[in-house]
């Protein structure tokens, strides 16, 4: 919010803003390295921008209308007509200027279906933040004959981005969600990672006996000493697993 704050007073420091306090540098945009890198092209106008916006909101089936030529007025414009999706132009808008960032300061190449990705991931979480009290309600049924405790783990990851969630069932009516972000995985780390946090978190609440669930054979056949594994760094976790 913070950030939004300064986006809607053009405080962002782009180059437009460096120069005004003296700075000297490209001065173009690091996305399409032609325009000059003023608040709105960055955001709003560049190409990469605009493609980031037609991806988003077309999964989200929002329109979006990129014809006014102020930052002011494209905000004011969203908060009036997008009423189901107001703090998604937030979640863009951050996603953007960190993306930006990563390429100056880490050298990072701007990749369209990473970013459009982790933005959709940060707006998700945000928007279903809720969401466990619904999916409890849902869940509670199909348990009611197992023995608890129960812990369900999985994970995903597609190109850069992953992520890890598990939710252990104290009772049919009491239950932990945990998750949590990963970066540079693969589909079998986060996996793993997932089962270990799930026994790590159990071990906390004191839990010495569980039934663990998950849909990875091959992770749960590495823990069983079925399946050989190779890779340094998933037996690190595997042992840890055991450990646990």
């Amino acid at each position: 919010m913070c950030f939004f704050w300064l986006v809607l007073h053009n405080r962002p420091l782009t180059w437009d803003n460096l120069r005004r306090r003296g700075w000297s540098g490209p001065g173009v945009c690091i996305f399409c390295h032609f325009a000059d890198e003023t608040l709105i092209h960055l955001l709003f106008q560049c190409d990469f921008a605009k493609e980031v916006w037609r991806i988003i909101c077309s999964t989200l089936r929002v329109d979006w209308q990129d014809s006014i030529d102020n930052t002011e007025g494209i905000v004011r414009h969203w908060m009036r007509t997008q009423k189901s999706h107001r703090s998604l132009i937030i979640f863009i808008c951050w996603g953007l200027w960190r993306c930006r960032n990563a390429f100056i300061f880490e050298n990072i190449v701007p990749n369209i279906q990473i970013i459009c990705n982790r933005i959709m991931g940060y707006y998700n979480l945000f928007s279903n933040c809720n969401l466990s009290t619904l999916v409890k309600h849902r869940m509670v049924e199909p348990l009611k004959d197992l023995q608890y405790p129960i812990g369900f783990f999985d994970g995903a990851a597609q190109g850069q981005l992953g992520g890890v969630g598990c939710r252990l069932w104290i009772s049919p009516n009491h239950f932990y969600n945990l998750w949590m972000g990963l970066e540079d995985c693969t589909n079998n780390c986060s996996e793993i990672i997932a089962l270990w946090l799930c026994l790590y978190w159990a071990m906390y609440l004191g839990i010495t006996d569980i039934w663990i669930m998950g849909d990875s054979k091959v992770v749960i056949d590495w823990y069983n000493h079925v399946a050989e594994l190779h890779s340094i760094l998933l037996q690190h976790w595997c042992r840890s697993i055991r450990n646990l």
